[in-house]
């Protein structure tokens, strides 16, 4: 299942159970309650797998929640300097080597 691959605590987890996490525990919480006040009346019809069903679609529902969330440092502007320096260093060095290096010829100036 989904939820053996995911570690959502990379380092810390490793090797656990992602369902033992404190933020999926209190996923599984919440949902539960959700299930038993919406299901109170037909509490007879709800089995085990149903509410082991629910726990882990809650989870999932937090997983993708938290991971398909809009990451703000995305949205930042990534300005290349590396570039704009190595563009700047290039054309520089060659004015420099033309005005050293002359040749015969001259230089087309546009007023």
């Amino acid at each position: 299942m989904l939820t053996e691959k995911l570690d959502p605590d990379p380092g810390q987890g490793v090797g656990r159970d992602p369902l033992t996490t404190p933020w999926i525990r209190h996923c599984l919480r919440t949902n539960e309650k959700q299930v038993n006040q919406n299901n109170c009346k037909h509490s007879d019809y709800l089995s085990n797998t149903v509410r082991n069903n629910a726990r882990k679609s809650a989870a999932l529902n937090c997983l993708r929640m938290r991971f398909n969330a809009p990451r703000p440092f995305l949205l930042l502007l990534r300005v290349p300097t590396l570039d704009y320096c190595d563009n700047f260093v290039t054309s520089f060095t060659a004015a420099e080597f033309r005005a050293l290096y002359s040749t015969n010829s001259p230089i087309p100036f546009n007023h």
